[in-house]
C-alpha cells in the first residue's frame, strides 16, 4: 500500500462528521471577542490618560522646584527639597488614588458578564 493512499484513507476515516456550526456558541464567542476589543480600547484610553496626568504631575513637580528657589515663596516652602516633599507626596497620593479607583471601576467586562467565571473567556493566553 502506498503512503499517499494510506494517508488519504486515514484522513477520511478520522475526519469529523460534517455538521452545521452551533450558532449559540458562535454568537457567544463573537460577543466575547467584541467585549475584549472594547475592553482593550478602554484600557488604552485609560493608559493615555494616566501618562498625560503623569506628565502634568511632572510639570507640577518642576514648578514647585522652581518656586521653592524664588525668594517670594521661600517663606511658604521650607528650604531644600524636603520642604516640597509633603506637597508632592500629597499630590502623588491623590493622583494614584484617582487612577486606582478608576482602574477598579473599569474592570474587564468579560469577567463581569461571564456565566462560567472570570476565566471562561480566556483561551490559554
Amino acid at each position: 500500500m502506498d503512503d499517499d493512499v494510506l494517508d488519504q484513507m486515514l484522513a477520511t476515516a478520522l475526519a469529523p462528521i460534517p455538521r452545521a456550526a452551533d450558532r449559540n456558541f458562535v454568537l457567544a464567542v463573537e460577543q466575547r471577542i467584541a467585549e475584549h476589543a472594547r475592553y482593550c480600547a478602554e484600557r488604552r484610553r485609560h493608559m493615555a490618560s494616566f501618562l498625560a496626568d503623569g506628565g502634568g504631575l511632572l510639570a507640577l513637580v518642576a514648578g514647585l522646584a522652581v518656586l521653592s528657589r524664588l525668594p517670594l515663596f521661600a517663606a511658604f516652602i521650607a528650604p531644600g527639597w524636603l520642604g516640597i516633599a509633603s506637597p508632592l507626596t500629597l499630590v502623588a497620593l491623590l493622583w494614584l488614588a484617582a487612577h486606582s479607583s478608576l482602574r477598579i471601576s473599569t474592570s474587564s467586562p468579560i469577567s463581569r458578564n461571564s456565566k462560567n467565571g472570570p476565566h471562561a473567556a480566556s483561551s490559554g493566553g
